[in-house]
């Protein structure tokens, strides 16, 4: 990710990614394996804290193939899950945002 007024926006569109794709694994999949999620979630939040720290923002390279994993593992998705599975992701993000809540991930 740059820095700059876009930084912000990019990475809020990583963590709705991450959390669409955890909706949906969640109901297409169940509550299993969800580590991967937990380690692209914490990468990008380091990534957003130093975003704001010093304005320079960028996913630490340990967190790169985490992240990565999850865009590929939506990209299936969209291809893959049922639509209502899609929709209903949207829905429960848009609920989450509403929430004070830090994380939607179980366990997280």
């Amino acid at each position: 990710m740059q820095t700059g007024s876009g930084a912000a926006d990019a990475t809020a569109k990583v963590f709705q990614t991450i959390y669409i794709a955890y909706f949906i694994h969640e109901t297409t999949v169940g509550r299993q394996d969800l580590d991967p999620f937990r380690i692209a979630e914490a990468a990008v939040v380091e990534c957003a804290i130093a975003g704001k720290k010093t304005g320079a923002s960028g996913i630490p390279a340990s967190g790169h193939a985490a992240v990565e994993h999850i865009l590929l593992m939506h990209g299936q998705q969209l291809t893959n899950a049922p639509a209502h599975a899609i929709a209903s992701a949207h829905v429960r993000l848009a609920q989450f945002i509403a929430t004070e809540k830090l994380s939607p991930i179980t366990g997280a």
